[in-house]
């Protein structure tokens, strides 16, 4: 069921320890580091999960450009390596060099209800205001495969034919969202010790709030 509020400040402190930046860093390079995206710690603590679409294709060794995970704030950086991509699920596993961070366990997606409230964290604009974790939270809104039969055939291309003839289920999330939420860990409130996330996706719905 769905937990109470009282327990989502448990929850945060639990899961931000795991919650990194991905970016790359080049000596040369003015800024020296680039954050990309969100990840998060799993397996034993050495590899990261983050999006596949958010990495460069290459890096420029010639420059001495790397991957990097950091955490605490930026205040800690490691060099990282791509190990594994699934660019169909969007999803890129990295291994950390040097490092030994809290990892977060892979729940069961098949177990989530539409209507459950569920929160994520992560780095929702980028540096902006430094790379502290937020936390937002919202409801499974829909549990709805990838890809819909579109009205006409223009709007199809090859990848959206590929996902109709082997589509797989994403969360819909009614909450609010930026840019840089991508790939966050999904977790239930008062669910700190068996985190669940959006194994198969998470589409989230942005909602535009202006300042009156």
């Amino acid at each position: 069921g769905v937990a109470s509020a009282n327990s989502l400040p448990d929850t945060i402190d639990k899961v931000r320890p795991s919650i990194v930046a991905v970016g790359t860093h080049q000596p040369t390079r003015r800024p020296s580091s680039v954050f990309l995206a969100t990840g998060f710690v799993v397996a034993n603590g050495r590899y990261v999960i983050t999006n596949a679409h958010v990495l460069p294709r290459t890096l420029d060794t010639e420059r001495r450009e790397i991957l990097v995970v950091g955490n605490r704030g930026g205040e800690q950086a490691y060099e990282a390596e791509l190990v594994a991509e699934d660019r169909v699920h969007d999803v890129a596993l990295l291994r950390m060099k040097g490092a030994v961070l809290p990892a977060l366990v892979l729940g069961d997606p098949t177990i989530v209800r539409e209507g459950e409230l569920y929160a994520f964290t992560g780095f929702p604009i980028g540096e902006a205001l430094g790379l502290r974790p937020a936390t937002h939270r919202g409801i499974i809104a829909a549990i709805t495969p990838i890809a819909t039969p579109q009205l006409s055939s223009s709007m199809l291309d090859a990848d959206m034919v590929r996902l109709l003839r082997d589509p797989y289920n994403i969360f819909q999330l009614d909450a609010t969202a930026c840019r840089w939420q991508q790939r966050q860990p999904v977790v239930p409130p008062g669910h700190g010790g068996g985190h669940r996330r959006a194994k198969q996706g998470v589409r989230q719905k942005e909602q535009r709030e202006s300042a009156q």
